[in-house]
């Protein structure tokens, strides 16, 4: 059934050609849907999984005997990874080409699922699940660019910040849901075997939904459409050039992230993405340490936790739904770029007041608000990269953004660590504002140029002046 629909989608599609005399005529295929779908399901189970050990940090900490720091390790593995694997995961990327990228993701993560469920077995298998968390952070290394790739590869201009706005989507469900789970299944006063046996089934079941989908994306997923969707697209391929040896890809991209890294507006827009990115993996990882430091401990606490993640997370899926439209529609990125870093930036003024009054209400307040905020910001930042990058390759472009990106969340995780246990706890919670108000400055200040659209328009002409020719 799945199979007729598919091949009837692309015949409906290729029927529906703007322009069928032209050899660089824009088509789009209704199967982009499905392609979307399957890697939406995998943003959303790659999330989840990463925000599923922040709410339950004293949980791990009792029933694998580690440290808390250790524990963090398992929320920020995937910061390691990306950082050390961004060039090799670059050029295999550039190599495998779209559909075989996809499968290699999704069979990497189901390993790493799996080891990550057998060492749940174990009050001694803090090292096997730390392993297939790092695995899986292997999967986060071309995670964003995946995304941008398949907008790019499948999608006509006017549906690229849709098919973006769902990756912030799936992203942020995938948060919500890693988040309140995990507090929903465990506590502090459960025996270990019920621990054990709690965390494997988690783990475990992850494991056969990417399975699953695995299959699904073999048999489904094209390497990509017949025509271009876009003028842009269109650009790119007739640009392209053919992938050569390992030793010249390499050299190739070392002169791209080169050029990139001299490159004043990529730095400051992968700053900014960094920071909205960085915001919501601050709470996911330290929330619960926060509120366990600030307030009297009790079995509720974690689950308060998680559910003002959840809130957070489900709060920046509404503002991926608000922020996608307009971005679309008005092509303004930096302004809706600023409006979220704004937004994030005086939503830490309730969560400081918060702990300060020891009023959990208002640190709820302030977490829900700052999703919100980052909803707005992280499609628009992302589709504002895209612009001044254009027309380098949106996977080895991205790929760089998410390893610079990594280093600079990372950095946020230890420094807000070492705050909760050295300092007051009021400076660990106070730590993201400084970070988001210098973000917002150097976004306002430098002027941004979107070659994309300057492409995009330049081939509208051309067809309007054929068009007009013919007459």
């Amino acid at each position: 059934m799945v199979e007729k629909i598919y091949l009837q989608g692309k015949k409906e599609d290729k029927e529906s050609d703007i322009s069928k005399d032209n050899k660089n005529s824009i088509k789009s295929y209704k199967i982009r849907w499905f392609v979307l779908a399957s890697f939406a399901v995998l943003a959303f189970g790659v999330c989840l999984n990463s925000a599923s050990h922040g709410a339950i940090n004293n949980v791990l900490v009792h029933y694998f005997q580690v440290g808390a720091w250790q524990i963090d390790l398992l929320s920020s593995a995937r910061c390691i990874i990306i950082t050390v694997f961004t060039l090799p995961f670059a050029i295999i990327s550039s190599r495998l080409g779209f559909k075989k990228t996809y499968i290699f993701q999704y069979s990497l993560f189901a390993i790493g699922l799996f080891l990550s469920a057998i060492g749940a077995l174990f009050r001694q298998g803090y090292a096997l699940t730390l392993c297939g968390q790092l695995i899986t952070g292997l999967v986060s290394t071309l995670l964003a660019a995946q995304a941008l790739e398949t907008a790019a590869v499948w999608f006509p201009a006017h549906e690229v910040s849709i098919a973006v706005a769902v990756d912030t989507i799936a992203r942020a469900l995938g948060r919500g849901v890693g988040s309140i789970a995990p507090t929903l299944l465990v506590n502090s006063e459960m025996q270990n075997t019920d621990i054990k046996l709690r965390l494997a089934s988690y783990y475990g079941g992850m494991t056969v939904l990417m399975v699953l989908m695995l299959i699904s994306v073999i048999v489904f997923v094209d390497e990509a459409p017949d025509q271009p969707p876009s003028y842009a697209q269109a650009a790119v391929i007739k640009t392209k050039s053919k992938t050569g040896k390992t030793l010249e890809t390499i050299k190739l991209l070392l002169r791209l992230f080169g050029g990139l890294l001299k490159n004043l507006q990529f730095l400051i827009t992968t700053w900014a993405i960094s920071t909205a990115l960085a915001v919501i993996r601050y709470h996911i990882t330290l929330l619960s340490s926060i509120l366990h430091a600030t307030f009297d401990n009790d079995i509720s606490l974690n689950v308060k936790a998680g559910y003002a993640l959840m809130g957070m997370s489900f709060a920046a899926t509404l503002g991926g739904f608000i922020v996608g439209p307009i971005i679309r529609k008005h092509k303004n990125y930096k302004a809706m770029a600023l409006l979220g870093l704004g937004g994030s930036f005086l939503s830490c003024l309730p969560m400081i007041a918060g702990i300060l009054s020891k009023s959990l209400i208002a640190v709820e307040v302030g977490v829900v608000l700052q999703g919100l905020f980052c909803g707005f910001a992280n499609p628009a930042l992302y589709e504002l990269l895209r612009e001044v990058t254009y027309p380098k390759p949106a996977m080895q472009v991205t790929a760089l953004t998410e390893g610079v990106t990594t280093l600079i969340v990372f950095s946020w995780l230890t420094s807000g660590r070492a705050l909760l246990t050295n300092t007051k706890v009021v400076y660990a919670a106070g730590f993201p504002a400084v970070v988001l108000f210098f973000s917002g400055v150097f976004i306002a200040c430098k002027r941004m140029k979107l070659h994309r659209q300057e492409a995009e328009d330049k081939g509208e002409r051309r067809q309007l002046l054929g068009s007009d020719s013919e007459e």
